[in-house]
């Protein structure tokens, strides 16, 4: 059989793994724009202050390829026959598959805003920007971020520890406003004006500025400032790379459409991971979710899938996890109480904050902020939507210290509620 996995990240990854483990007699290649694959594109803030070598941000051994016994092509795939069961790559070689997992990613969206071209602004997605922004680093003085998503966040924090002066804007009225709710997003604001960054929220870049050598000087806000810098870092989302299933007859939206089993309705063609647009778990939306955790998951039952193990996907659940200058937050599933949520908060501290949502005795979303020790227990609580009457009272005031964990860590228990580790 021969297998095809387009995308080197997480869900291509954990694609091309599992189907050698499943079929060890199959013919795997492997197509990556990149030629370091597999490393992890959530420690690029990390690579790009020095915090992690280059090195650092592989998840897997520089043999681990070969070690699959995976054929590993560097190219760009141009586009997809699936009639044929046939890819034509860029250079004009022919690819054929018997089964094709899809995992391409998604690419940073850059806002139509005037200058936005000008050297020194950057996305920050890929080791190749990375490199980008390592060089120009050290010329810079005062960094602006445009969005305060979590790439956003992230990134202000690498750079400000490297003694730069920040200023993070963004467009709505918080912070992080995808990842937590306003309470909790006031707590992170203080801590990172605490540390020097300048939050600027409700506000937006209307013109990037430069000098003649086209390099970035200031930019203009809506509110008609203007703010000096030599150096742009723009984090405002990511769009699904779509462009392959373009004239297949795939069902397209945000992302390429896959049903429970991961399949694009293209014959034997499945999709796993930020390309992918699937059910979310804690709601009847569709939209994509950027996740390593769930891209990870998405790429092994595709795997299982393709190979005629059918497994059927419960759906994706929002899950993120940061710690902004040694503040740690964890948030999953919902961050805002729907129309038959209840909605239960702990007293608000300076630096410790928790929230829960139930949905019929469920736990469907969670924010934690300072104390994450439990997050781990909890967020099992969400993925198997495990029925806590008898206890969802108690969850806030004694945290996970009402469940019991058994010698071996697989089972936690109390008398009403147990909780299994899901693979």
């Amino acid at each position: 059989m021969k297998i095809v996995v387009i995308g080197a990240s997480a869900a291509g990854g954990s694609l091309c793994e599992t189907a050698r483990r499943l079929e060890p007699g199959a013919e795997i290649t492997l197509i990556s724009e990149e030629s370091l694959p597999y490393y992890s594109r959530c420690l690029l803030p990390l690579f790009i202050n020095g915090a992690r070598s280059r090195t650092e941000l592989q998840f897997r051994p520089s043999n681990w390829a070969e070690d699959l016994k995976l054929r590993v092509m560097v190219g760009k795939v141009a586009s997809l026959s699936p009639r044929e069961k046939k890819l034509l790559m860029s250079s004009g070689e022919i690819v054929e598959y018997d089964r094709l997992g899809v995992a391409t990613g998604a690419s940073p969206y850059l806002p139509s805003i005037p200058g936005i071209s000008s050297r020194g602004v950057f996305t920050l997605y890929n080791l190749q920007v990375a490199l980008s922004i390592k060089r120009w680093l050290p010329t810079a003085k005062h960094i602006i971020v445009l969005g305060a998503g979590l790439i956003g966040v992230k990134a202000a924090v690498s750079m400000c520890e490297t003694g730069k002066t920040i200023t993070l804007i963004e467009q709505r009225p918080t912070i992080l406003p995808d990842t937590i709710d306003a309470r909790a997003a006031r707590i992170i604001t203080s801590q990172l004006e605490g540390h020097g960054i300048q939050v600027l929220t409700g506000g937006t870049i209307t013109e990037v500025r430069s000098g003649k050598d086209f390099k970035i000087n200031s930019v203009l806000l809506a509110s008609g400032e203007v703010l000096k810098c030599d150096m742009l870092v723009v984090a405002v989302g990511t769009r699904p790379n779509i462009d392959l299933f373009e004239k297949t007859g795939a069902s397209i939206r945000k992302g390429v459409l896959i049903d429970k089993n991961m399949h694009t309705g293209l014959s034997g063609v499945f999709a796993a991971g930020d390309v992918a647009e699937v059910n979310r778990l804690d709601s009847k939306e569709t939209l994509p979710v950027a996740n390593w955790i769930n891209s990870k998951r998405e790429g092994r039952l595709a795997a299982y899938n393709m190979l005629g193990q059918s497994i059927p996907y419960r759906g994706r659940l929002r899950c993120n996890a940061v710690s902004i200058f040694g503040l740690p937050l964890v948030s999953v599933g919902r961050i805002s109480a729907g129309k038959d949520d209840e909605d239960i908060m702990e007293d608000i501290t300076t630096q410790t904050y928790r929230r829960f949502f139930f949905n019929d005795n469920r736990v469907v979303g969670m924010i934690m902020l300072g104390n994450t020790a439990e997050a781990g227990i909890l967020t099992t609580l969400i993925w198997q939507s495990r029925d806590v009457a008898s206890i969802r009272h108690r969850l806030l005031r004694e945290g996970t210290g009402c469940l019991q964990v058994d010698s071996v860590g697989m089972w936690q228990k109390s008398k009403n509620v147990h909780i299994r580790s899901t693979i």
